[in-house]
């Protein structure tokens, strides 16, 4: 039975990935919140929306990562 480990390489990867696309939820946060007042409303939409966003992919990763890990054991 093979398990992932990350490697040099794999880091390097990762590093390359993050840093061409240089976005973070606080960075978005603020770009949401820097939206001028009258798009209040607005504002606290996208928000929301991008919380539950992250919600439900985080959720899909944790299922998917369990179901790995427990394929694995067996």
């Amino acid at each position: 039975m093979k398990v992932y480990r990350k490697t040099q390489k794999d880091e390097e990867r990762i590093s390359e990935i993050t840093e061409k696309y240089l976005i973070d939820y606080d960075r978005l946060i603020s770009i949401i919140k820097a939206l001028p007042p009258h798009f209040k409303n607005t504002r606290e939409t996208i928000i929301k929306a991008l919380e539950e966003y992250l919600m439900r992919e985080n959720l899909i990763m944790a299922y998917e990562n369990e179901k790995f890990y427990k394929t694995r054991i067996l």
